[in-house]
C-alpha cells in the first residue's frame, strides 16, 4: 500500500466530483465522468483493502451470526 498512490487517488476522486457539479458537464459526458468516478473509487478501495477480504468481514456477516458461532 502506497500512501502517496491513494493520496493522489483522494484527491483525483475530489475534483472529478467536483466536476461533475459544473452544469456544463450533461448527458452521455456525466455518465462518462460518473464511470470514470467509479473506476477510481474502486482502485482506491482495491489499494487499501486486502486482495483477498475474510468474507464475513467484509460483508458483517460475523455480527449477524449467534454469540457462540462468532470466532
Amino acid at each position: 500500500m502506497d500512501p502517496e498512490l491513494i493520496g493522489r487517488l483522494s484527491v483525483a476522486l475530489a475534483k472529478m466530483e467536483r466536476c461533475l457539479d459544473h452544469p456544463a458537464l450533461a448527458g452521455i459526458n456525466r455518465r462518462a465522468m460518473q464511470g470514470a468516478l467509479g473506476a477510481v473509487r474502486h482502485i482506491q478501495d482495491r489499494l487499501i483493502l486486502p486482495e483477498d477480504p475474510e468474507p464475513r468481514r467484509l460483508f458483517g456477516i460475523e455480527r449477524s451470526l449467534p454469540e457462540g458461532d462468532r470466532e
